[in-house]
């Protein structure tokens, strides 16, 4: 259950965003290693995109606290656009995240959502209305889960 305590976080702009771990969470916010941002920044974006710019688009966002280059940390208040895993694994045996969406066997969509009822994770249907009405609860959640795979997250809409 270790894998509970791990995080990650969306770096969202208008044109570009990143999923990346979380280095390290405090009262305040959280803290990200820029070092592994740029990384991944130029994996995904190889091509007439540059991280400067985005940093700078990143800095005028109103959780963006500090970039310290000396320490190679991006700092952000709160904990908007922050993830939380939830334990458990889809059949690839990848690690699931709250937000991530998920597609099963069948080809039916799901989101992975904190539900404030239970204080715990739920499955919903996300864009298929084949069986059940959008956003209805789907049944059995960890056997649900355990044919399914990770295809996006919902800050991000991969998802197809």
């Amino acid at each position: 259950m270790e894998e509970r305590f791990k995080f990650r976080a969306v770096l969202k702009t208008d044109k570009f965003n990143i999923i990346m771990p979380v280095y390290q969470i405090d009262g305040s916010g959280y803290q990200l290693n820029s070092d592994l941002a740029k990384e991944i920044f130029e994996k995904k974006y190889p091509d007439n995109c540059y991280y400067d710019d985005f940093l700078e688009e990143l800095e005028k966002q109103d959780n963006f606290q500090q970039y310290w280059d000396e320490a190679e940390l991006l700092i952000m208040s709160g904990f908007k656009n922050l993830m939380q895993c939830i334990g458990l694994k889809d059949k690839n045996g990848d690690l699931i995240y709250g937000n991530d969406l998920l597609v099963d066997e069948d080809g039916y969509h799901y989101s992975v959502m904190f539900c404030q009822d239970t204080f715990g994770y739920e499955i919903k249907l996300y864009k298929d209305v084949k069986l059940y009405k959008k956003g209805e609860i789907a049944i059995s959640f960890e056997s649900q889960i355990k044919i399914c795979k990770i295809i996006g997250n919902t800050h991000t809409e991969k998802g197809e």
